[in-house]
C-alpha cells in the first residue's frame, strides 16, 4: 500500500502480484474502491499494431486506467489489471497522482 497527498486530497494504491499477473487498485481517498477497469498485455505478447490494453468497464478516468495497466504490464512482463477510482471526471491532478503512484509502486521486472 502506498499513499500520496496532493492539494489536500489523499490517493491510495494497492498492488496484488500473482505468478502471471499484477492487479492495481488506485483510489482517491483511504478506502479501496473498484473503479474503471482496464486490462493490458505486455508488448512482447502483441503483434505490431495490436492494441496493448482494453477498457473492461467504466468510463471515468478511462485513459488513466489504460495507461496504468499498460505501464504495469510492460514493467512486470505480466498481464495487468488496473482499477482507477477518482471522484471527478477528467481530473488532471488526480490522474497525475495515480500515475505517480503507479511508478512508485511498480516492481521492476
Amino acid at each position: 500500500m502506498e499513499t500520496l497527498k496532493r492539494e489536500g486530497r489523499l490517493f491510495t494504491a494497492y498492488l496484488l502480484e500473482l505468478e502471471n499477473a499484477i492487479i492495481g487498485f488506485f483510489c482517491e481517498g483511504e478506502a479501496v474502491k473498484l473503479g474503471t477497469l482496464a486490462l493490458a498485455l505486455p508488448q512482447r505478447f502483441l503483434s505490431p499494431g495490436q492494441p496493448a490494453s482494453s477498457l473492461l468497464i467504466g468510463y471515468r478516468s478511462s485513459n488513466i486506467a489504460r495507461i496504468s495497466a499498460e505501464y504495469l504490464a510492460n514493467k512486470t512482463g505480466k498481464i495487468a489489471v488496473a482499477s482507477v477510482f477518482l471522484r471527478k471526471d477528467e481530473d488532471l491532478e488526480g490522474g497525475k497522482a495515480v500515475l505517480d503512484l503507479v511508478k512508485k509502486l511498480c516492481p521492476e521486472s
